[in-house]
């Protein structure tokens, strides 16, 4: 009976340990998306359509078409959220220093809730950039990265040819950006204009978006017939609640192993 019950206590708490671990920092989560984004899951060819509440793991790919844009978070309390604009493609890094590779495009992070001694690092061909809890832009071709900040500052580091990251950080405070080539140190500190500031703030603005909700029917749907966001969020956050109570009893039934579901 001891035996059985020790086995059954370690099998309750590598739940646990596993639920934990998907409820926090490990989990990138489709928070919501617009137009033509599709999702590569790790180790496969083919992508797959983006659903929100759909779960990310480490080397998923995400490609965003033409006028399109797709929201994901990396906590359950989506204080952290990254913003993938149109025609853009990243992939998911959870295991290193670094959270995302942003390959080609455009992308805006908001942080909101770094644990502390924690730092959430963007990496592109040309640089790597991050910070404990701002927001900034980042967008490069592959030869050469702007990173810009609309809130608080951030690190700036160059990469080798080798792949390596240069030891020296540049940072750029709110309201400036700096350009890093390929393979060279960050340059100068440059100030960007107001519109461009104000344009970076309203990409996560969402006093607006609650201001015309309201004006909007108490259907929960406003005239094209789309769900407003942030009613979306309050139902998806809902989904992902009972996916995870349906990942425990899973869990429970096969003795305990961890498994993480990819999508809906």
């Amino acid at each position: 009976m001891k035996k059985v019950l020790i086995l059954l206590v370690c099998a309750v708490c590598t739940v646990w340990a596993g639920a934990s671990v998907l409820a926090s920092g490990g989990t990138v989560i489709v928070v919501s998306y617009a137009g033509d984004v599709k999702v590569v899951p790790a180790g496969e060819i083919e992508p797959v359509a983006c659903q929100p509440g759909m779960l990310l793991k480490e080397g998923a790919r995400i490609i965003t078409g033409e006028e399109s844009y797709v929201k994901i978070a990396f906590d359950r309390p989506r204080s952290n959220i990254v913003k993938v604009k149109e025609n853009s493609e990243v992939m998911i890094k959870l295991e290193g220093p670094d959270r995302i590779e942003l390959i080609d495009g455009k992308l805006f992070i908001l942080l909101r809730d770094i644990k502390r001694g924690e730092t959430f690092r963007v990496r592109t061909p040309c640089a790597v950039c991050g910070a404990r809890g701002t927001g900034w832009g980042v967008e490069t071709d592959g030869k050469v990265a702007d990173v810009a900040v609309f809130d608080g500052s951030v690190f700036v580091r160059s990469i080798r040819k080798d792949g390596s990251v240069m030891e020296d950080e540049y940072w750029v405070e709110r309201g400036f950006e700096r350009r890093v080539e390929k393979f060279e140190r960050p340059g100068r500190m440059e100030k960007i204009s107001e519109a461009r500031l104000s344009a970076m703030e309203k990409e996560f603005d969402l006093d607006k978006d609650r201001e015309a909700a309201r004006k909007k029917k108490k259907t929960g749907f406003d005239k094209s017939g789309s769900m407003r966001e942030e009613q979306m969020e309050r139902i998806q956050d809902r989904k992902d609640d009972e996916r995870l109570d349906s990942l425990r009893e899973k869990q429970e039934d096969s003795g305990g192993g961890q498994h993480i579901i990819q999508g809906p």
